[in-house]
């Protein structure tokens, strides 16, 4: 990372070294489905607002996580509203927002707009680019032909875990993308 060596044993060295990531399931790998919004925004930033006893900053916690609210246009009732009674687009910018609190270099995104609504998925398409323009480097693992076209200076080809070619986007279409992979028959 930045031209030098990096170890990542647990998740604590990638927080620690501004990582994020945002996983594929994220009702089964990023959310806590009884926990509200709140709760679930500021997890991986809960050290950055908690008094040396451990005690949450409850004051500069809501601040933040309104902030975030109001960024991503995150729609709820209140920041303590249970995160499964969100939509899916919701529930995904909150777990967009849970790691832009930790000022991310890098940020791991897998399938982000799967099982979510066009609207939504705008959005995210929205907030991806403008994290990119910011300095943000954005690795994007997609299946969905467009995110990849529109959303990616350069595209890695994978089949079966094998890399089977690299495109800039100036020379990617979705014929040359498909002409990396293999005939099924």
């Amino acid at each position: 990372m930045n031209g030098r060596k990096v170890t990542i044993n647990k998740p604590r060295d990638a927080i620690n070294l501004s990582i994020g990531l945002i996983p594929e399931g994220r009702k089964i790998r990023s959310l806590f489905l009884k926990m509200p919004v709140e709760d679930n925004m500021i997890i991986v930033y809960l050290k950055m607002l908690c008094y040396k006893t451990g005690i949450i900053k409850k004051k500069k916690s809501r601040k933040i996580v309104t902030d975030y609210i109001g960024k991503l246009s995150i729609k709820t009732p209140s920041s303590g509203q249970i995160i499964s009674n969100l939509s899916g687009g919701n529930q995904q910018k909150t777990i967009i927002a849970r790691w832009l609190m930790n000022n991310p270099k890098i940020l791991l995104m897998d399938e982000p707009t799967h099982g979510i609504d066009v609207a939504a998925k705008s959005e995210i398409y929205r907030i991806i680019s403008d994290l990119a323009q910011s300095g943000v480097s954005i690795i994007l693992l997609s299946s969905e032909m467009i995110e990849v076209l529109s959303l990616c200076d350069r595209i890695m080809i994978m089949h079966h875990g094998e890399l089977k070619g690299t495109l800039n986007h100036d020379g990617a279409d979705q014929v040359k993308i498909m002409s990396y992979i293999p005939d099924k028959s």
